[in-house]
């Protein structure tokens, strides 16, 4: 069991880390065939947009928490919104993050058997990682925030140098010409990278246990930074090797990607350890993504303490939901409608929650100390 009292455990450094960890998932499989499906030899440029949008949003999710400082999303939704209604939003945002949580762990199931483990059962992979995650989730908040800190650590930099090898291959002519047809296809591209970005709403349930909740807005921009660079590095090698036509047709293109990075003489065969970081990035994201599932319940049925069994009660339903689809064009259907609808409810539930409290005039009752 853990304690509710929302002491400040966060430090500025680990809240970067965890927003960085948070957001860089399976999405940096698929990124560069879904980008450039909908933005052609402009996906990098895309990208970026995707990414400055992104901040937009996480910018104003920051500014929210600073009106409510010592109350997450769950229980000033119900001071904003009523009881009634505050409780059907932090209901929708458990079932989102439930979703997302399951298509993540099938995509990676999905990955793991069609490369590596051949003979393995789809369930046994999804079923390790959802305990792995739930593991993670049912730490102390000074553990998980920890933990978050070290990986990032550990997998940002071994990943941007694997794509940075990967890219002698590079022809930057698949890049020309530059908006051919047009800024249209860069913004469908932008919001093509919706699932890559999605998790930046954390911020919303950990803001009332930061130490200097002054300084958020800075090192929540330093966490949307990072996935951006790996983002940006990753589309811009993946177009510049295979160019925008061959690329929307790779099922895994960062894989591919991975697979021409060699060290003569040293390194061949880099993608082993490309799926061995890739291994650690899905944890962090499951485990926050439960983390987030099981402090909101808590906060929703009035508990006074997260209960520790709760983590791992929460894999069984969604073992089942990502088991449900039926291949991997339904994972990746369900996927996008669950991407779209989770950008529809964090804009627009933010958005609802920003307005009414301003014209309600309401505001969080100020910094806690514990």
């Amino acid at each position: 069991m853990r304690r509710m009292g929302k002491q400040k455990q966060i430090t500025p450094r680990q809240a970067t880390a965890i927003m960085a960890s948070t957001i860089v998932g399976v999405g940096i499989l698929t990124l560069p065939r879904e980008v450039t499906a909908a933005a052609g030899s402009d996906g990098h440029l895309a990208t970026i947009l995707g990414g400055i949008l992104a901040a937009l949003i996480l910018a104003f999710l920051t500014k929210l928490g600073m009106r409510f400082p010592g109350q997450s999303l769950v229980e000033y939704s119900d001071l904003v919104l009523g009881r009634f209604l505050g409780k059907i939003l932090s209901a929708a945002f458990i079932i989102y993050w439930l979703l997302l949580a399951a298509i993540i762990v099938r995509i990676f199931g999905e990955m793991v058997i069609t490369t590596i483990l051949t003979n393995t059962p789809l369930e046994v992979i999804i079923g390790i990682m959802l305990l792995l995650g739930a593991q993670l989730a049912a730490q102390e908040l000074r553990v998980f925030a920890r933990v978050h800190e070290l990986l990032l650590i550990l997998t940002f930099p071994p990943l941007l140098f694997l794509f940075l090898i990967s890219a002698r291959s590079v022809n930057l002519l698949h890049m020309l010409p530059v908006l051919a047809f047009g800024p249209l296809p860069v913004l469908h591209g932008a919001l093509a990278t919706g699932l890559s970005y999605l998790g930046i709403e954390i911020v919303m349930m950990l803001f009332p246990y930061y130490k200097e909740q002054e300084q958020a807005m800075k090192y929540h921009l330093y966490g949307a930074a990072i996935p951006l660079v790996l983002y940006v590095t990753i589309v811009s090698i993946g177009l510049g090797t295979f160019g925008a036509d061959a690329l929307q047709y790779l099922q895994w293109p960062t894989l591919e990607q991975i697979r021409m990075a060699t060290i003569p003489g040293a390194l061949e065969r880099l993608e082993s350890v490309f799926i061995g970081i890739w291994v650690v990035v899905v944890f962090t994201s499951v485990g926050s993504l439960l983390f987030m599932v099981n402090l909101s319940l808590s906060h929703l049925l009035g508990w006074k303490k997260r209960k520790r069994f709760w983590h791992y009660l929460l894999t069984i339903p969604m073992f089942f939901l990502a088991r449900y689809p039926q291949n991997i064009l339904a994972v990746e259907r369900y996927g996008s409608i669950v991407t779209k609808a989770g950008l529809i409810l964090i804009t627009a539930g933010s958005g609802l929650l920003y307005l009414v409290a301003l014209l309600r005039q309401k505001k969080g009752a100020g910094k806690e100390n514990g």
